[in-house]
């Protein structure tokens, strides 16, 4: 199963399916970081944003640590080999999280492309999040 979500939805996703109450989870939602860009546009992404405060607060709410898998120091390529091995050795409890910017995809043409517009996909089974 694929959704798509914003990171905050996407780690709520679990819980909502265990009947556990995701709503005191989007407290902090509003404290978001956020940048602005060399042409003074709202951006969810920048080197100084990451999403420490989501997962340490969930972690602290819901006793479920998400684990970073995307090694920024590796290849695109080497990776995606990482990606492939979590999904094709799933666990069935756990799930995978990848975050992309579908407003950088030109074959979409609907509300998400739109800049800025930060998505995360979540694949069922190995929880783990990639930063911006």
């Amino acid at each position: 199963m694929i959704k798509v979500h914003c990171f905050v939805s996407c780690v709520c996703e679990l819980l909502k399916k265990r009947g556990v109450d995701h709503r005191p989870y989007y407290f902090g939602v509003w404290d978001a970081d956020f940048a602005i860009d060399d042409s003074f546009a709202l951006a969810y992404h920048s080197d100084e944003i990451d999403h420490s405060f989501f997962k340490n607060w969930y972690q602290l709410l819901y006793g479920i640590q998400l684990h970073e898998w995307y090694d920024e120091r590796k290849t695109k390529e080497a990776n995606i080999e990482t990606l492939e091995y979590l999904v094709e050795n799933k666990v069935s409890d756990h799930h995978v999280m990848v975050m992309l910017d579908l407003s950088l995809l030109p074959e979409r043409e609907n509300k998400f492309h739109q800049k800025p517009f930060p998505i995360t996909s979540c694949l069922r089974r190995q929880t783990i999040q990639r930063n911006g």
